[in-house]
């Protein structure tokens, strides 16, 4: 930690002897009571609204996503199948050979 010498601090001292208080503009209080009074009252129908829309964009999109993913599941299924018959016409494993 810094030691510091009596002129610094001397200095630091002096430094705030022309300090005055802040002060707020006229009437501000007033003004602030006022907005807050009017934004209390004026409550609307904005918070209803924004639930029910995100709602609404979440189902949405869990729907779209439920029909894409169903609609790869039978791509897949029709692949695998049509692989598996591939497979087994190549090595000859139907079933007329298995009588």
């Amino acid at each position: 930690m810094k030691k510091f010498t009596v002129s610094e601090v001397e200095e630091i001292l002096n430094s705030m002897d022309g300090i005055q208080p802040a002060e707020a503009p006229l009437y501000m209080y007033s003004k602030i009571r006022n907005r807050l009074a009017t934004k209390s009252t004026d409550t609307g129908n904005s918070f209803q609204v924004k639930p029910l829309l995100v709602i609404g964009m979440l189902l949405g999109c869990m729907i779209i996503n439920i029909w894409i993913l169903s609609q790869q599941k039978q791509k897949i299924n029709n692949t695998s199948n049509s692989s598996i018959v591939d497979f087994s016409s190549e090595y000859g494993l139907n079933d007329s050979y298995a009588n």
